[in-house]
């Protein structure tokens, strides 16, 4: 099961301000690491799976579409940021395959922050190339 929050926006003197990360609402979940992956207009990326991480992520520019497949075998979907511009930050435990989608005509931005940090070496992930693939290959 996926934890979601909804990520309230502050408006400040100067502009907003978007808390992703609240260690209090997280309780458990150290981040070892942030990063950005931006997402081409039309784009899909995953399946993916990471076996040992647990990643925050959100959508902090554009609009993304977070598939994935529940403790029950059923596909559901979580819009990461939607249409009215409000933004989520989701929890993927280990093991949850995960597709982002961009069916937007714009550029996409995604926020992770890692428990474990990516290293080029590491052989966390493992990436499908749709959810035939995913299917495929856990039989």
């Amino acid at each position: 099961m996926l934890l979601t929050r909804k990520i309230e926006i502050i408006k400040t003197a100067d502009g907003i301000m978007l808390p992703i990360f609240k260690g209090y609402e997280w309780q458990d979940h150290v981040a070892r690491m942030c990063y950005i992956t931006s997402m081409k207009a039309r784009a899909r990326k995953g399946p993916i799976v990471h076996s040992q991480r647990t990643s925050i992520v959100t959508c902090i520019e554009g609009y993304i579409t977070l598939e994935y497949i529940d403790d029950d075998g059923f596909m559901r979907t979580i819009e990461l940021r939607d249409a009215a511009g409000d933004s989520y930050a989701v929890m993927i435990p280990p093991n949850v395959p995960v597709l982002y989608a961009n069916a937007a005509s714009t550029d996409a931005l995604i926020l992770s922050l890692p428990d474990i940090a990516w290293h080029p070496n590491s052989d966390d992930s493992t990436k499908y190339d749709d959810w035939d693939g995913y299917s495929r290959a856990i039989k």
